[in-house]
């Protein structure tokens, strides 16, 4: 009996401690102009910061030294860009695309990995006035 309440307790903190962690991450599309790149990925659960960031850690997207990468992570079952987002023709364009089509919903993180090098996490959901978040 202790063994089995034992098991249950084990079972009930491991499911609980991968609750937020995002779950079925696909990249959906993507727009790259001479190896700077914008990509738009969806995902299902519930992550918090931290989660986020062990993601990106482990699956970062691809980036190339003195170029911008930018990803935006969307919860499944919301409006956002799919395929034809890859006939952007810019960066810009696809910015623009992004921030200003009243066709795609906020976007719950963003990820930019600068020309400099900088990196930055953004939770849009705690920090929606943050400039890589759509209003």
């Amino acid at each position: 009996m202790k063994l089995f309440i034992g098991c249950i307790l084990l079972l009930f903190y491991t499911s609980s401690a991968f609750a937020g962690a995002p779950t079925n991450v696909s990249r959906i599309a993507d727009c790259e102009i001479n190896k700077n790149r914008i990509m738009t990925y969806e995902f299902d659960g519930s992550p918090k910061t931290q989660d986020m960031t062990d993601y990106i850690n482990t699956h970062a997207p691809s980036h190339t030294d003195g170029r911008m990468t930018a990803a935006y992570f969307f919860k499944k079952g919301t409006r956002m860009p799919l395929s034809g987002f890859s006939n952007c023709g810019s960066i810009m364009n696809g910015n623009m695309f992004l921030y200003e089509s009243n066709h795609i919903d906020p976007w719950e993180f963003a990820y930019l990995h600068s020309k400099k090098g900088d990196r930055a996490l953004v939770n849009c959901k705690e920090n929606s006035d943050h400039k890589l978040c759509k209003k």
